[in-house]
């Protein structure tokens, strides 16, 4: 009988159990009906730099046409027109007038040199200027071999307008867009005094941080890149909803009971990612939604999907 009682009972926990996860599951079911999911993000701040783009040009201010100072005939060319050359390498070897015509026995008693006159170069560099290519030919006192450009002369000439003279000063770092998208950093070397009558800017030339080939003349922009002096909230553009006409923004912020609240914010600088929230001024600790904010309420209860 006992035993009886026993099974029943067992029975009946099982059932009221069973119950209990229905009531549960159903429960769940209608919670993740009635609640929007969403993704959020959390406080960071940061600085957008405001960049105004302007245009350079660059150019080499060092080079050296190099002549030779005897005459006699090329027995040599180690270069090509826009080979590297490094300080002190062999350029020519030019062998004397005086060599190529006399005996032996005769060069020795009158004290001329048997040895090649060699050019080398002056610096390190890029042969810009190719005349004497050939080996083998008579080339007379003083004529031009070639011209070496030196590359760590290169400048560029940075067209900077009258009216934002104010943001760019002596020793000023700013950042020129490289033909590939790279940008590299550049600092200004020196003013020049006058403008031009036309445009009304004023020419700064620039100097590479690091070395850097780029062909002269090319026209490249420039950014001059002013940053905050304190730093904001910074939230992705996904973030942010904005009225058909742009006059208002807002964002929302996952509350502890999973509701979300409403913000009107004043929006600041902005880049192809991120944009400055100026205000209101939010806890360190606050949550942003990003994803499902679209069409969402203040006062509704969400579901965060990404924590």
């Amino acid at each position: 009988m006992n035993r009886y009682y026993f099974v029943s009972l067992l029975s009946l926990i099982y059932l009221l159990s069973s119950c209990t996860e229905a009531k549960k599951e159903k429960s769940s079911e209608k919670e993740a009906i009635t609640t929007t999911a969403i993704q959020v993000v959390n406080y960071r701040q940061g600085v957008i730099p405001s960049i105004t783009p302007i245009i350079s040009n660059s150019k080499y201010l060092k080079r050296e046409n190099l002549k030779t100072p005897i005459a006699g005939y090329v027995s040599e060319v180690n270069i090509h027109l826009g080979a590297y050359v490094k300080r002190g390498d062999v350029l020519y070897k030019i062998k004397q007038l005086e060599s190529s015509v006399l005996d032996e026995k005769t060069k020795k008693r009158l004290g001329y040199s048997v040895e090649d006159y060699i050019v080398r170069s002056p610096f390190n560099g890029v042969v810009s200027n190719f005349v004497v290519s050939e080996p083998g030919g008579y080339i007379a006192m003083g004529t031009l071999l070639c011209g070496i450009t030196k590359t760590t002369s290169l400048r560029f000439l940075t067209e900077v307008p009258f009216n934002i003279l104010s943001d760019i000063g002596p020793k000023s770092v700013l950042r020129v867009v490289m033909p590939n998208g790279e940008r590299t950093r550049v600092v200004v070397e020196s003013i020049l005094p006058i403008a031009n009558a036309v445009t009304q800017n004023i020419t700064y030339v620039t100097k590479p941080v690091k070395a850097l080939y780029v062909p002269e003349g090319i026209r490249l922009v420039t950014e001059i890149v002013n940053q905050r002096d304190s730093s904001v909230l910074i939230l992705p553009k996904s973030a942010v909803q904005s009225s058909d006409d742009l006059t208002k923004s807002w964002i929302f912020t996952v509350d502890v009971d999973y509701t979300v609240t409403k913000h009107e914010v004043q929006l600041g600088r902005r880049d192809s990612k991120d944009v400055e929230i100026i205000s209101p001024i939010f806890n360190k600790e606050a949550r942003f939604v990003t994803v499902g904010s679209y069409g969402l309420e203040g006062g509704k209860r969400v579901r965060i999907t990404n924590q």
